[in-house]
C-alpha cells in the first residue's frame, strides 16, 4: 500500500495511490462512474452500494448513512469532531491494521470527508472480495456443511484474538468464496478491543440473534441449533 493523505477546503482525503493513482473527489461519485463506464452494479440496504472500476481494480464505494429514527432527520451527516473521530478515517485505520495483519477483510482504498460547518458527511471505497456470496444469501436457498460453520467460528475467532471487534456481526457480512474461505466486511463502528476481556461473547451473540432473525423473515432460512454449535466448535477448537 501507498497511503497519502489530501486536503483542501473542506474536504479530506486518504487513499492507496498504488491502486487510485492520481487523486479527485470525482471516484466517490457514482454519477462520475456510470458516465465513464466504471460503474459495474450496486446493492441496496441502508444506503446503495455501489460496485465500481479503479484502474482495473474491482471496488466497492460506500456513503455512510445513518439508520434508525435518527436517520430521518440527519440521514447522512454525522457530527465533527475532527478527522481522526470521523467514522471514515476509523474505519480505514481499522482496515488498513487488519490488512497488516493478513485477515481476511476488505483492503481499504479510499475514504473521503466533507466537513459542513458542525457536520461531516463520509464515503469508503474497500477492494472487492470477488467470487463471494453473502450468508444470509446462501441459507436462503440450501443448508452448508457443518466444516464450513466451523470454518466460519474460526475466522471469527482470528479477528477475536487479534482485538477486532465487528460492530454489526450478522450473517449479511459474512462472505464465503468458492474455495470455502470466509471473510467479514463492513467495520463501520468496529475497533480495537482487548482481547482478554469478555466482549466476544456478547459480539458472537449478536450474530445468533442476526440469525434467528432472519429465520422469521424469510420463508425458506436453512440454519439450525446443530449448525450453531458446529460454528461454536470452530470458534472454540481454533
Amino acid at each position: 500500500m501507498q497511503k497519502k493523505q489530501s486536503h483542501y477546503a473542506n474536504r479530506y482525503i486518504i487513499y492507496d495511490s498504488a491502486v487510485v493513482g492520481e487523486i479527485n473527489e470525482h471516484i466517490f461519485n457514482p454519477e462520475s462512474h456510470q458516465e465513464k463506464g466504471s460503474l459495474m452494479g450496486q446493492a441496496l440496504g441502508r444506503g446503495t452500494t455501489y460496485f465500481i472500476d479503479v484502474n482495473g481494480t474491482q471496488c466497492v464505494l460506500r456513503h455512510y448513512c445513518r439508520g434508525g429514527m435518527v436517520a430521518k432527520l440527519l440521514r447522512d451527516q454525522y457530527i465533527w469532531a475532527g478527522i481522526q473521530s470521523t467514522r471514515a478515517w476509523r474505519e480505514w485505520d481499522l482496515l488498513e491494521h487488519m490488512l497488516k495483519m493478513g485477515l481476511p477483510a476488505p483492503a481499504p482504498v479510499a475514504a473521503q470527508v466533507v466537513r459542513k460547518g458542525f457536520y461531516y458527511c463520509a464515503d469508503l471505497i474497500t477492494r472487492r472480495i470477488e467470487d463471494t456470496q453473502v450468508l444470509s444469501a446462501i441459507l436462503q436457498l440450501s443448508s452448508i456443511p457443518e466444516e464450513i460453520w466451523q470454518k466460519i467460528g474460526a475466522t471469527i475467532k482470528r479477528f477475536h484474538s487479534a482485538g477486532i471487534y465487528h460492530a454489526d456481526l450478522n450473517a449479511q457480512n459474512i462472505l464465503i468464496n468458492s474455495d470455502n474461505q470466509v471473510f467479514l466486511i463492513d467495520f463501520d463502528k468496529g475497533c480495537l478491543r482487548n482481547p482478554h476481556t469478555s466482549w466476544q461473547h456478547q459480539n458472537l451473540k449478536r450474530l445468533l440473534r442476526s440469525l434467528k432473525k432472519s429465520q422469521q423473515i424469510f420463508t425458506a432460512f436453512h440454519f439450525s441449533e446443530q449448525d450453531w454449535q458446529a460454528l461454536m466448535d470452530g470458534y472454540q477448537n481454533s
